[in-house]
C-alpha cells in the first residue's frame, strides 16, 4: 500500500464490443509459412486458416513433448541461467506459424492486467520494473527477430510479437518477484516525484508472489470477458459436475478463439479432469521458455493466460485443480486434474 501521497492508478480499461468479428477476421493481415501461402492461393483465407488449424491439431502427428510442465518438470535439473549458453541451447526454436491477427483490445487486456496486478502487489518500484522490462526486451529482441524476419516491433495484434513481449514481461516479473522488496521508494512522474511504498505483509513471502499474481490476473481477465460476452460467458453451476465444468471451460476456449488467441482448440473429459489442446496459441514459445526457467512452477502459469482464466473459473466453482502442460512444435496440451471424489 502507498504511504503518504499516492499516485492514482489508471482504471482497468474496457474492452470494446466485437460485433464485427467475422469482418475483422476476413480483413486482418495474416503471417504464415510457405505451406499457408500455398493454401491461401488455392482457397479463401478463412478456409485456408481453418484447414491449417485442422492440419496442426489432427493431421500432423505431434512429436514427443519438447517440455513437460508441472510435476514432470520437478524432476529436471536446476533451471539454467537466463541468457547462458545452456539456456539458449535448451530453448525451443522460434517458428513461424499460420495465425490470425489477435484482437487488439484482448491482447492489451492481458498485458495491462499483468502490469497492473504487479503494481498492486507492491514488490518492486514500477519505474525499476520499466527499466528492467526494457533491458530484457533489448537483450532478447535481436535473436527472436532474426528467426522471424517479417515481425514488426510493437504490433500487439501479431501473435508472434505478442509471444515475445508477454514472455519479456513475465521474465521481468519473475526476476523482480525473486528479489521482491517489502519497502521502497517509487518514482511516479517525470518530475522526479517519489512516494514511499510498503508491501501488504500478507504477501511478504516472495516465493508466493507468482501464484498470487497469477490468481489475480486470471480473476480480473475472467471478469472482463464475462462482462463483455454475457451471452456466451461461462456460468457457475449450482452443483459442479464434470460435464458442467467442461461446458464452462469450453465457453472460455470459445472466447479466446473469437479473439484469435489460437487457431483452434479441442477439449475432452478425462478420468478426474480434462485436457485442453490449443493449436498455435499466441504464447506457445514463451510458455516453454518460462517453464524452462522454472519461475512459475506450482500452477502459476507464466504467460499461459488461458490456464490462468480457466483456473479462475474453476475456483469460482469451488473446484481446485492442478495443471501439467506438454508442448510440440505447434501446439500445447494442458491437463487439468481435480481432487479425487470432488467432482461427479
Amino acid at each position: 500500500m502507498r504511504v503518504g501521497a499516492v499516485c492514482a492508478r489508471p482504471p482497468l480499461f474496457e474492452i470494446s464490443t466485437r460485433a464485427d468479428v467475422g469482418d475483422r477476421r476476413a480483413d486482418a493481415p495474416r503471417r504464415g509459412d510457405l505451406a499457408m501461402k500455398i493454401l491461401l492461393s488455392t482457397t479463401s483465407r478463412r478456409e485456408a486458416l481453418a484447414a491449417g488449424a485442422a492440419f496442426l491439431l489432427a493431421v500432423v502427428p505431434s512429436p514427443p513433448p519438447a517440455l513437460a510442465v508441472g510435476e514432470e518438470l520437478a524432476a529436471l535439473a536446476p533451471a539454467p541461467v537466463i541468457g547462458s549458453r545452456i539456456d539458449l541451447l535448451l530453448r525451443p526454436k522460434v517458428r513461424p506459424l499460420p495465425r490470425r491477427a489477435m484482437d487488439l483490445n484482448f491482447s492489451v487486456t492481458l498485458m495491462r492486467t499483468s502490469y497492473q496486478v504487479a503494481d498492486a502487489l507492491d514488490f518492486v518500484p514500477m519505474d525499476k520494473f520499466q527499466k528492467d522490462f526494457f533491458n530484457v526486451r533489448q537483450a532478447e529482441w535481436k535473436p527472436y527477430k532474426d528467426a522471424l524476419p517479417g515481425i514488426s516491433q510493437g504490433e500487439l495484434t501479431d501473435p508472434a510479437y505478442f509471444d515475445f513481449i508477454s514472455y519479456a514481461q513475465y521474465t521481468t516479473l519473475a526476476q523482480n518477484m525473486r528479489d521482491g522488496q517489502l519497502n521502497f521508494v517509487e518514482l511516479i512522474d517525470a518530475n522526479g516525484t517519489a512516494v514511499p511504498v510498503s508491501r501488504d505483509r500478507r504477501y511478504s513471502d516472495n516465493a508466493k508472489l507468482p501464484a498470487e499474481h497469477s490468481e489475480r490476473v486470471g480473476r480480473i481477465v475472467l471478469d472482463a470477458l464475462v462482462a463483455k460476452y454475457p451471452r456466451i460467458a461461462p456460468a457457475v453451476p449450482r452443483v459442479p459436475t464434470a460435464a458442467s465444468l467442461l461446458e464452462g471451460v469450453q465457453k472460455i476456449s470459445n472466447i479466446f478463439e473469437i479473439n484469435d488467441y489460437m487457431l483452434a482448440a479441442t477439449l475432452k473429459q478425462t478420468d478426474g479432469g480434462f485436457e485442453w489442446t490449443l493449436a498455435a496459441p499466441a504464447t506457445l514459445w514463451g510458455q516453454q521458455v518460462l517453464a524452462l526457467h522454472r519461475d512459475f512452477d506450482g500452477g502459476a502459469a507464466g504467460n499461459a493466460f488461458e490456464v490462468k482464466v480457466a483456473l479462475a473459473y474453476l475456483r469460482q466453482c469451488s473446484v481446485p485443480a492442478t495443471v501439467t502442460s506438454s508442448y510440440s512444435a505447434n501446439q500445447v496440451t494442458h491437463r487439468f486434474a481435480f481432487p479425487p471424489n470432488l467432482v461427479l
